[in-house]
């Protein structure tokens, strides 16, 4: 999961005569709902099919748990729920070589390893050997998820170089693509999060700032979609959920994207109320908040159309605030032995 979250406001594009954008306001958390979820212990949805506390998996149709071997925690899970997905052993003296390990979602059968090797190009780096060895020893390898049976493999090191290739699994292919990397926001390409109809969710970064955006995918070529840019000074967390249809892209975060600045309202409170905004490309391309005043360590899914959240060691699910909840007892244990 594109883990944690992380200044050029990000491409803020303002008309001639438009009137201007208001200023950020002092945030107090709102209470709309009896919701008190415990902040401590996130809750990880994996594609609207299955939710995941730590080490412990829920899979609401059948209100069973799995617990997960301990190295297999942050593991990505494919778009059809069939196979866990981890990166593992790279190599210090490979810049970006690594170990791909493939594991089904029951748990049972042999793990798939497949060897990754180092392809970012260090020729940047010749003409100064001690950059070169940062290079190598910063190097690091990332997987994610495009479809049930191929994964972007992502090698970044040192001042800010990116390389990309996909990986096939049917065949074991290591395609270099011609369109590339998804484009980001920035050139510090961190995190990926396939969506439907071809499209992707890019995390980057610039000079310690964050950008996300949405293109439009495929091994030969990408598109911008046109989506409105977004405010997210100075430091932006913000998670893309997309629905199970490309025109159903949804953004969770603490910042009032409305606002001009809109995250600065908030930087200053522990656990700030979360946003749930419906992002838009369709003409007039709009930002709408759809939910506000939603208690810190709430998440949102636009395929399971369901919130959820850890309180009193369950894990609990509404469809909305106000809406009956549902709330199954976390395991104890949170993670099996190897």
């Amino acid at each position: 999961m594109p883990e944690l979250r992380l200044l050029l406001a990000l491409l803020l594009v303002s008309c001639a005569g438009a009137s201007p954008r208001p200023t950020p306001e002092p945030v107090t958390p709102p209470a709309p709902t009896a919701w008190s979820p415990d902040t401590s212990q996130l809750v990880r949805w994996h594609g609207g099919l299955r939710l995941q506390v730590a080490g412990q998996v829920f899979d609401p149709a059948t209100g069973s748990w799995t617990a997960l071997p301990e190295a297999w925690g942050s593991a990505d899970l494919s778009p059809d729920g069939a196979t866990w997905a981890r990166v593992v052993d790279e190599a210090w003296d490979d810049a970006g070589a690594a170990r791909l390990e493939l594991l089904p979602y029951s748990l049972q059968g042999p793990v798939r390893t497949v060897e990754i090797p180092g392809f970012l190009d260090l020729a940047w780096f010749d003409d100064d050997p001690d950059m070169h060895d940062k290079a190598t020893l910063f190097a690091s390898t990332d997987a994610f998820w495009r479809g049930p049976g191929e994964l972007w493999i992502v090698q970044r090191t040192y001042q800010a170089l990116v390389a990309c290739r996909l990986l096939r699994l049917g065949d074991g292919a290591l395609i270099d693509p011609p369109a590339g990397c998804p484009r980001g926001d920035f050139v510090d390409l961190f995190a990926l999060d396939a969506g439907p109809g071809d499209l992707v969710a890019t995390y980057s970064a610039g000079e310690g700032h964050p950008g996300v955006t949405v293109v439009r995918w495929t091994p030969e070529e990408q598109a911008d979609i046109g989506l409105p840019p977004l405010d997210l000074y100075p430091y932006g967390p913000l998670d893309v959920r997309f629905g199970a249809d490309p025109d159903e892209l949804y953004l969770q975060t603490p910042c009032d994207l409305r606002l001009e600045r809109g995250c600065v309202a908030t930087a200053e409170l522990d656990e700030p109320p979360e946003f749930v905004f419906r992002w838009s490309a369709e003409s007039p391309a709009t930002l709408e908040a759809v939910h506000e005043g939603l208690p810190s360590g709430t998440t949102f899914d636009p395929v399971a159309q369901a919130f959820a959240w850890v309180e009193e060691g369950a894990l609990c699910r509404s469809e909305r605030p106000g809406a009956p909840v549902r709330c199954s007892p976390i395991p104890r244990s949170q993670f099996t032995g190897e």
